[in-house]
């Protein structure tokens, strides 16, 4: 026996047709004794030879846990001798553990089909037992120790046919075998997900239990790989398929359900190539762990736990999702050359796990070395899979993206890689890339066009089991526009970004977009960029380059100093500094809502980074800080770190959404609680006054509070909103009588048209642009087809220009809340209606899709924003980006980008229609003038349809504008940059005794005292 490894569990599939064991000398047992040689192949099965004759074992896929003899095999039972003419899983060995089969091949088919047994119930679940006379049984296809599978139709449709044999002589099995056939009919009746197997039905006969599925065409994944040889899959699809897997596991684990045999032969492959988990005979609710089965599942498969008998939970499935994954990625059967057994000691005694290929991508690599860790705890739940893996699936569309070339040059360097490559490694982009190319290599050869991307086009409809816009597209798309060139300012500054949020790290809204756009941005143009954000547990390191420990120092919070990591790496192109506190803050699944309290997280953060700037001496022309999380930053500089040493920076503030305030405490509330601005070390009282910070809305409530916000604003040196959000904020806001003018700038955002390029985008059936719009009408028809709205005619992909579409398709994208006009957008459903008699071509989806989104941009003809207020706005840009003509109201930032093309003022700039009221009769009358130009000006249309499509919505003309906000508040005199007295320069605890090594502030403490004309509180100093 192996040390430190249960019993042997690999069991012997005698039934299984196509091994050497089958087909060799019909002796299927035999004992091993000392004249018998054992060795292992390259293929997992074990050759023994015993004088002249030989047998080969199969024990690739041992399953363990559904039969008593899994633990006890071949050297702890003396194996009989037995020989047969006709032996199938109907007839094998009668011993204790062992299933005797009284059927034969085609009895056991008929004993299910016969109408003389009687068919039981199903207990509770008797509304799943199918009616026998409409099932019509096929063949069998696959077959194991118990039962066989059978292929078949029920009511029109295919299934799959499960039967199992009930054992005459081992009662114990037969309730063994009963209870897992009840667990489960329960589980499949109760799991209803799109990537778990549909349940048809069951039923009981006295020798016999049934289950019947949905058929999967495509089999299991091991069989597809198999047939693969080994081969990987493509790594689009690996990456899609694994997605599939994490999906269906997460909602079986937020059940509280444990699968406890996930493996390859148990994921089933549709049509469509999406995967659904199946086979839950072993599954079980999550109890005790001390209660819990052990050795349940596939040796290959099987976390260390499960083999040594050790205590349990879900991440028993998370540790096989790791070797699944492997599996996709590589296309080999893990531990290959290694019996079952074999694996099973290495996994736990040697720590062994699958070799990752070298060029493997790094996320792929980190959740695989995640998900199958020794250690439970460090392997992260199926909720944080799927965020990993959609991750690293917008990683392989953005190289895909970033890799493509012209079609000449994309042909030559597909045959030049065939002519010299013929191993390609498991995991390689470029023969992704170029694999795709082959289609579009005979189309040149046949002399037919391919330049909108159409390739051969299936038809979705609203029935498909993978939803239309989920499905591959191909990569290649129309010429795209040349982006101009970008000249390098002639004074280069140094600009660091202060925020919560960066796309793609860190990214909940358009603020990480905006972020990461500008510094990129800004760095084109020769500045030097650094962006300063908590590092969230939730982050992927893997995301981010070059990632390196750079600083370790201690910053103050709550009476004590806080050790402090500082990282420092690349995302995007742009350096990163990353904070991480030693305590509990940014700790969690996401980016806000974790356990810790947010506003003193970000207090703290604020500090922290101004703490490394000092520590490091790093003086950066530019401080930019972004919405209420870093506004307390302005009032930490200029109360303290200004008369230290940060005597260079100056503060710009940009205000993403007004609606959010960042309310703080600065008086004791009630017994227990704190002041919270007390923790970063101001003291709150010296801000409680209508100048300053004082939030206007509790003024006269019990407790008053304070505004992050406001006080960012009024310690900042310039604050940039939206530009006509800006006006209307000052002329009826409460800024209104705060604010000097001079400070106040109104800038636009852009848009990122790398990401939201129709040219491109990777998410269309077919590509356009302004110059080849054919693109879009048939990315119209498409989405019709999918969400089952009805269509005009028959679209021929040859002759799409030649379509014209009566209707318009009207796209409203938005999140349901009052700020975006929730009353309009009910009554323009209607009115919609009203006007082209569509009550049956109106979808409402109420869900979000990354891929969706872009699909529906390109399909639109109209986009709709009715906000009640918006202070930028992408929505209208990026639908003008795919041709959408926008309908918007006249507010904010929708204002300053959408003109009425009725508006004579403005005819040159003429791109959507705009109304200006918050009634529905100003919606009615902007959606009228919107739905006759279309029907009655289609040359117009098309026209105002290709003009926005042209629009330059980037960042190059956005980031000039902030360079020069930065530019005319660094070259202000020092004694007038101080954007408010300054009240409170000292801070920390009273310590009745000084140390000689404590430092003290470096300013004249009389000169602050004349200053804030106060009487100073604290004192400030360190050990």
């Amino acid at each position: 026996m192996l040390e430190g490894v249960p019993k042997f569990a690999g069991m012997i599939d005698l039934n299984k047709h196509d091994s050497n064991f089958y087909d060799l000398s019909q002796v299927f047992y035999q004992k091993l004794d000392e004249d018998t040689n054992m060795s292992v192949d390259s293929f997992g099965s074990m050759q023994t030879s015993n004088g002249g004759g030989s047998v080969a074992m199969s024990i690739d896929n041992s399953s363990v846990g559904s039969n008593d003899s899994h633990t006890r095999i071949l050297n702890h039972q003396g194996l009989r001798r037995r020989t047969t003419d006709n032996y199938s899983v109907q007839q094998s060995v009668n011993r204790r553990g062992r299933v005797t089969h009284a059927l034969s091949d085609d009895a056991l088919a008929q004993a299910l089909m016969d109408s003389n047994s009687p068919t039981e119930g199903l207990e509770n679940f008797d509304e799943w037992t199918i009616d026998l006379r409409n099932l019509n049984m096929g063949e069998a296809f696959a077959q194991g120790a118990f039962g066989k599978l059978y292929r078949g139709t029920y009511n029109g449709e295919d299934v799959a046919i499960k039967i199992l044999e009930r054992p005459e002589n081992d009662q114990g099995r037969a309730q063994v075998m009963e209870q897992q056939f009840q667990q489960e009919v329960m589980m499949l009746a109760t799991l209803k997900h799109p990537n778990i197997v549909r349940f048809i039905g069951a039923c009981r006969k006295p020798m016999l239990w049934c289950i019947v599925t949905e058929y999967a065409k495509g089999g299991s994944v091991r069989q597809f790989l198999t047939k693969r040889q080994n081969r990987s899959v493509p790594l689009k699809l690996a990456v899609k398929q694994a997605l599939d897997v994490a999906r269906g596991m997460a909602y079986v684990h937020e059940l509280g359900l444990i699968h406890r045999d996930l493996k390859s032969d148990n994921l089933l492959i549709f049509a469509d190539k999406s995967i659904k988990i199946a086979d839950f005979g072993v599954a079980r609710i999550e109890v005790q762990t001390e209660g819990m089965t052990p050795e349940t599942g596939t040796y290959r498969w099987m976390a260390p736990e499960m083999i040594q008998h050790r205590p349990y939970t879900q991440k028993v499935d998370v540790y096989s999702f790791g070797i699944v994954l492997w599996e996709l990625i590589t296309g080999m059967l893990p531990f290959q050359n290694m019996t079952a057994v074999q694996a099973a000691f290495a996994v736990v005694n040697k720590g062994v796990r699958p070799i990752v290929p070298h060029d493997c991508l790094p996320v792929l690599r980190e959740i695989m070395n995640r998900c199958w860790d020794a250690n439970p705890d460090i392997r992260p739940p199926f909720a944080e899979v799927v965020r990993m893996l959609e991750n690293a699936e917008m990683e392989i569309m953005t190289t895909v993206r970033k890799a493509r070339f012209s079609r000449r040059s994309r042909v030559v360097e597909k045959r030049k890689r065939l002519s010299t490559n013929k191993n390609f490694n498991f995991c390689s982009f470029e023969f992704k890339i170029l694999a795709n190319l082959s289609s579009e290599v005979g189309a040149e050869k046949r002399g037919i066009s391919t330049e909108v991307g159409i390739g051969d086009f299936i038809w979705p409809s609203p029935s498909d089991e993978i939803p239309f816009w989920k499905k591959d597209f191909p990569s290649w798309g129309v010429n795209p526009e040349v982006p101009a060139e970008i000249g390098k300012d002639s004074d280069p500054m140094h600009i660091i970004h202060v925020t919560a949020e960066m796309a793609p790290i860190a990214k909940v809204g358009g603020l990480g977009d905006v972020v990461t756009g500008l510094a990129r941005a800004c760095s084109s143009r020769g500045h030097t960029v650094d962006i300063m954000l908590p590092f969230y547990e939730c982050i992927q390191k893997q995301q981010i380059n070059d990632l390196a420990l750079i600083t370790t120092y201690d910053s103050y919070h709550d009476g004590t100093w806080v050790l402090t990591n500082a990282y420092r790496g690349v995302v995007s192109g742009v350096p990163v500094i990353l904070i991480e506190p030693s305590n509990q803050f940014f700790k969690g699944q996401y980016v806000y809502g974790g356990s810790y309290n947010e506003l003193e997280a970000y207090l703290f953060f604020s500090r922290a980074c101004l703490e490394w700037m000092q520590v490091t001496a790093t003086q950066p022309d530019i401080i930019h800080v972004h919405e209420w999380q870093t506004g307390a930053l302005p009032l930490l500089y200029w109360d303290m770190y200004h008369y230290l040493s940060l005597k260079k920076p100056r503060i710009v503030l940009t205000i993403h959404n007004m609606e959010h305030y960042g309310e703080c405490r600065y008086v004791f509330v009630y017994l227990g609680s704190k002041e919270q601005l007390n923790k970063s070390g101001l003291d709150g009282s010296i801000y409680a006054t209508m100048d300053k910070a004082i939030d206007d809305r509790t003024i006269s409530h019990n407790p008053e509070r304070l505004s992050l916000l406001k006080g960012g604003i009024v310690y900042s040196n310039a604050t940039v909103f939206l530009h006509r959000y800006r006006r209307e904020t000052l002329c009826t806001g409460w800024l209104a009588s705060l604010i000097r003018r001079d400070k106040y700038f109104g800038i636009l955002n852009g848009i990122d048209t790398t990401l939201w390029n129709p040219a491109t985008d990777i998410f269309l059936p077919a590509k356009f642009n302004a110059h080849k719009p054919e693109g879009k009408k048939l990315c119209k028809y498409y989405v019709q087809k999918g969400l089952g709205l009805a269509s005009e005619g028959t679209l021929n992909v040859n002759h799409v220009a030649d379509i014209p579409f009566k209707a318009p398709l009207v796209v409203c994208i938005t999140r349901l809340v009052p700020q975006k006009g929730l009353h309009l957008i009910s009554h323009a459903i209607k009115h919609v209606e009203e006007l082209h008699n569509q009550g049956p071509c109106i979808r409402i989806l109420l869900m979000f899709s990354e891929e969706l989104s872009h699909m529906l941009y390109a399909a639109a003809d109209m986009v709709l924003v009715p906000s009640m207020y918006e202070p930028c706005g992408l929505a209208q840009m990026i639908g003008m980006r795919y041709g959408a003509v926008p309908i918007v109201r006249k507010t904010g930032g929708l204002a300053d980008t959408v003109f009425d093309v009725d508006d004579q003022s403005n005819h040159d700039r003429a791109n959507g229609f705009v109304f200006e009221g918050i009634d529905e009769g100003s919606l009615d009358w902007a959606l009228d003038r919107a739905f006759a130009h279309y029907r009655e000006k289609p040359d117009e249309w098309n026209g105002i349809s290709r003009r926005v499509m042209e629009m330059d919505n980037s960042w190059n003309n956005t980031a000039g504008k902030y360079v020069e906000v930065y530019d005319s508040i660094r070259k202000v005199l020092d004694f007038n940059v101080v954007p408010c007295s300054s009240q409170l320069y000292i801070l920390l605890d009273v310590s009745p005794k000084i140390s000689e090594n404590s430092w003290m502030m470096q300013a004249d403490l009389g000169a602050l005292y004349l200053k804030s004309r106060r009487l100073l509180r604290y004192l400030i100093w360190r050990e």
